[in-house]
């Protein structure tokens, strides 16, 4: 319907998603009949991106319209265009004239605060932020406002607001996982345990509709887990922890939830609620890269290679998942070529990664290059390197030592190696080897 498309349309617009919303609203291929709300939305995107003589002309479109039906519309519009071309004078007169009115919303003021943050002028912004009566007017605009306030560190407003924003909109998940990041970040962990406590207690019947949200029921429990893991109650975290159902895997939590459980040493459980999310989650590189980390923590060869894959296909330019894919194909010791690509592209990069100049020996070593995998190792500033970056470093050697019939060094080099901080693949190759070295004398 014709309200539902204008909502999706401000929604799309206001939130920043101006690429999607050019593509469902700006098609030549695809021309669609417009009404005025909407072509209003067209010109302030047309004036934030266009050339200097559209932003002329659609700048004056939408002044055109203060003086219509649409002007609470066309006003926020001209906030929206002038804050992004960070035009502080016009900002303020825009300010100065609906100040104390009954036009005036916080909204607002919301992108003045922001451009005075941009430009250093935090006294003002601050004073501004933390003067003002005025209240958010819905959900979006109280996200906005959360996220600012903690952009500008004051954070026992943003508590304030977040507090009274929890009540307004019924424990909406949004900003109760933007409270609660804030209260984990502040340490504050009896107030974070009874956020979550007072999650599956509805206060009033208009709370009880959350309660068939079961992802934030589920939510609540990894809350009060992370409160109890704090204070170093960990049998009753652990047991907050497996009350999370697999249900909250379909959310939008479940990477965050997942992540956090995983660094706390959980990680059967964090896997666990991992793998149940796949079909929700599998079109996400950041979900891969999570459950890359934890198939990591459990040393589990495949699980590693499957997830590192699955996140370099999704987006093979992300610096952070070529290296993945490139460790989980030198733990396997597959596809040697590929792997020396992806090392030698990441070590341009970042000649000065001591991950990237590792990496890159050990694949030298599987190509069989073993001069280049030395050189590659004399140039790394051993006494520098934590012990299990020495461990790999040993790795390449041997494996070069191998390449090289250096029988003594290469059992020399292996007696240096860690084997906790081989994967078991890694441990069974390198006893093979050893067992040869042994057979072969």
């Amino acid at each position: 319907s014709q309200p539902e498309a204008d909502v999706r349309a401000k929604s799309l617009f206001f939130s920043g998603n101006l690429k999607e919303f050019a593509d469902e609203y700006i098609r030549p291929d695809k021309p669609r009949q417009l009404n005025t709300e909407i072509q209003l939305l067209i010109d302030a995107f047309q004036a934030i991106t266009g050339n200097t003589q559209q932003q002329v002309t659609s700048r004056q479109s939408i002044e055109a319209a203060l003086n219509s039906p649409r002007k609470e519309l066309a006003q926020r519009l001209l906030f929206c265009i002038y804050a992004t071309w960070q035009s502080l004078d016009r900002l303020e007169g825009l300010l100065s004239e609906i100040q104390g009115s009954d036009q005036d919303a916080l909204i607002y003021h919301l992108y003045y605060w922001d451009l005075l943050l941009t430009e250093g002028q935090v006294e003002r912004a601050h004073q501004g932020m933390l003067d003002c009566e005025l209240r958010p007017k819905n959900l979006l605009e109280t996200l906005t406002y959360l996220d600012l306030l903690v952009k500008a560190k004051l954070e026992e407003k943003a508590l304030e607001v977040g507090r009274r924003g929890i009540i307004t909109y019924a424990y909406n998940g949004a900003i109760v996982r933007h409270h609660s990041r804030l209260l984990i970040k502040r340490e504050e962990w009896d107030s974070l345990r009874q956020l979550a406590l007072s999650m599956r207690t509805p206060f009033d019947a208009s709370a009880k509709q959350i309660l068939l949200d079961q992802s934030l029921i589920d939510f609540s429990y990894f809350l009060q887990g992370r409160a109890e893991f704090a204070v170093n109650r960990k049998r009753s975290a652990k047991d907050s922890f497996d009350e999370i159902s697999e249900r909250l895997s379909k959310s939008e939590m479940l990477n965050e939830v997942a992540l956090a459980i995983d660094n706390m040493g959980f990680h059967e459980k964090a896997s666990e609620l991992l793998i149940a999310g796949e079909s929700a989650h599998k079109q996400e590189p950041d979900y891969w890269l999570v459950r890359f980390n934890n198939a990591y923590a459990l040393k589990e060869a495949e699980q590693i290679l499957v997830a590192a894959l699955a996140a370099y296909q999704l987006d093979e330019s992300n610096p952070v998942h070529q290296n993945n894919y490139a460790a989980a194909l030198l733990i396997h010791r597959a596809k040697p070529e590929e792997a020396l690509t992806l090392t030698k592209s990441l070590l341009t990069a970042y000649p000065y990664s001591f991950q990237a100049q590792i990496n890159h020996a050990l694949a030298l070593a599987q190509n069989k290059q073993p001069e280049a995998a030395l050189k590659i190792i004399r140039q790394i500033p051993r006494a520098r390197l934590i012990s299990m970056e020495n461990s790999f470093v040993n790795l390449a050697l041997f494996d070069s030592h191998l390449l090289r019939s250096e029988t003594a060094q290469a059992k020399e080099t292996a007696e240096a190696i860690n084997p906790d901080h081989l994967l078991p693949l890694q441990q069974e190759w390198l006893e093979s080897q050893l067992e040869q070295l042994i057979s072969s004398k």
